[in-house]
């Protein structure tokens, strides 16, 4: 298994020894970077991919919202949890509602695991849902270039008749474009291959029998 890498933002020594113990004794399988100051944080987030960011809301040199923002720029798909003394209610939805991922306070670190644990598996879910949308995406988009360069004339009609899909070839044999046919309904019956010439030489919605 791959060892996690977090970044931790704390100017608090005993705090950041704390949390780290924490996190040990919780069974995380991680190695952290511990930064102190506001141009730490940016350049560890230039220089090093991380997979969890903790940072502490009140800082000498910077506070918590702006930290997030750094983050969500330079990482914005890394989950960021708060680690802090003092959040009141208000600030704490604030955080949230700036797309932090959760916040924890120092005098509740029983919090953090579970905390830690769960935006990790729902950052993994994320990316997993990502990844198999875009694998549909490439199908869908391989399957539309088959279909498109056929020599063969490929139609997707509903039952009612309403058009799907129509491509090239079906337009070269049946001499409709796709705009006149998509999405409307087309007598099954007027595909007959046998009266192309008749039925090259009418709309096919002029006679519906």
């Amino acid at each position: 298994m791959v060892t996690l890498q977090f970044l931790l933002l704390e100017d608090n020594p005993l705090d950041a020894e704390v949390l780290q113990v924490t996190l040990s004794d919780g069974g995380i399988d991680y190695k952290l970077m511990w930064v102190k100051t506001r141009t730490e944080f940016v350049t560890a987030l230039e220089i090093q991919q991380f997979d969890l960011i903790l940072a502490d809301y009140t800082l000498p040199d910077c506070d918590g919202i702006s930290v997030l923002e750094i983050a969500h720029k330079l990482c914005p798909d890394v989950p960021f949890i708060f680690v802090s003394g003092s959040l009141g209610e208000e600030l704490a939805i604030e955080t949230l509602k700036s797309g932090a991922t959760d916040y924890v306070l120092k005098q509740r670190l029983g919090r953090l695991v579970p905390s830690v644990q769960r935006a990790l598996r729902e950052t993994q879910e994320r990316r997993e849902r990502q990844r198999t949308e875009q694998e549909l995406q490439q199908t869908h988009q391989t399957l539309k270039t088959l279909i498109d360069s056929s020599p063969l004339a490929i139609a997707l009609i509903e039952p009612d008749g309403t058009v799907r899909l129509w491509n090239p070839a079906a337009v070269r044999l049946f001499g409709w474009s796709e705009a006149e046919v998509l999405g409307k309904p087309i007598p099954v019956q007027k595909l007959n291959c046998c009266n192309l010439p008749a039925i090259r030489s009418r709309s096919p919605w002029n006679e519906q029998t």
